[in-house]
């Protein structure tokens, strides 16, 4: 459905990347925008690390392409009982979104009955480590600055866990596309965006500062 989006957009003379991009930027910002309340839901769950929302975002565009967006549903309905036609792409948003999370693997038996060897065997520490410059000088010495979190000796024993879920999430993202930590290439990071930066909450800077590293290693982290 997206290639076919694609190609009449272009043969309207549009850019089609210009419609994803609108996209882009508003799950983001309600995304953050609601985050306390995700918070507020997540409180009522015993372990925070395996709490994940599905929600899907109604737009429409005008004949500007200019994007609204119209709504947006929590715990969408998938049957394919109405549109059978999209039952495959269905299919493919569940396996995909339990995929993401860790709650489904590729692998056979229950995830949750992993042993800790087999979870290392997923991501180890070395896999969350990224070489950060000012954790040679002073300022990092005794973890004193926010910049210092990335550092193997400031990194405490959550935040490191919450490295490797995300880097889970990156190895087993299929189709997905991630839309914040906003991809650090140039193209994506646009003067709007940097802007967002400054109002984010220290864990969202964390891990945008985490995602930046990993991308400076790798290309494939930057996307």
């Amino acid at each position: 459905m997206k290639q076919t989006l694609n190609v009449y957009l272009q043969s309207k003379g549009f850019n089609s990347d210009d419609v994803w991009t609108q996209i882009h930027d508003s799950i983001r910002q309600v995304t953050l925008a609601k985050e306390n309340d995700l918070k507020s839901a997540m409180a009522s769950y015993p372990d925070h690390q395996i709490f994940f929302e599905m929600v899907r975002f109604d737009f429409v565009l005008d004949d500007k392409l200019q994007l609204w967006l119209m709504e947006v549903n929590m715990s969408p309905n998938l049957s394919s009982s109405i549109h059978p036609e999209n039952a495959i792409m269905y299919e493919q948003v569940v396996f995909n979104t339990l995929a993401l999370v860790g709650a489904a693997h590729y692998t056979a038996g229950s995830a949750s009955k992993l042993t800790q060897q087999e979870r290392d065997m997923m991501v180890r520490d070395s896999d969350v480590l990224v070489p950060v410059d000012e954790c040679r000088q002073d300022g990092c010495k005794h973890c004193e600055e926010a910049k210092c979190v990335l550092c193997q000796h400031c990194m405490s024993e959550n935040q490191k866990k919450i490295f490797k879920q995300a880097f889970v999430e990156h190895t087993h993202r299929r189709n997905f596309v991630r839309v914040f930590p906003v991809p650090h290439h140039d193209a994506a990071r646009s003067a709007d965006t940097k802007s967002e930066d400054k109002a984010l909450s220290t864990p969202n800077k964390v891990m945008d500062l985490w995602y930046g590293a990993k991308c400076r290693l790798s290309k494939p982290w930057c996307i």
